[in-house]
């Protein structure tokens, strides 16, 4: 199991953007993990089994944001598009 402490970085996956977002574990009460969004001030508690559990919801942070294909909160992904004449 993994250990969860304050200041370590998660990755949530957000089922809207289709995406993995970072965020960054700023309490832990009993058995629960505050998480807050890299770069926006939203937090979201989370139950630490589940956090530990879901790996399809949850995994500790990559180092490399653009090789993990991430999107911190709030930030969209623009893609070139070529036009035709």
């Amino acid at each position: 199991m993994t250990s969860i402490e304050p200041g370590q970085g998660w990755e949530v996956y957000s089922s809207d953007k289709d995406q993995w977002i970072r965020a960054i574990v700023t309490k832990i009460d009993d058995s629960q993990a505050t998480l807050r969004y890299e770069g926006v001030l939203e937090f979201v508690k989370v139950d630490i089994d589940e956090m530990q559990d879901k790996s399809r919801l949850f995994r500790p942070a990559s180092d490399n944001w653009e090789e993990a294909g991430l999107l911190r909160e709030g930030e969209l992904r623009v893609t070139a598009t070529r036009h035709r004449p």
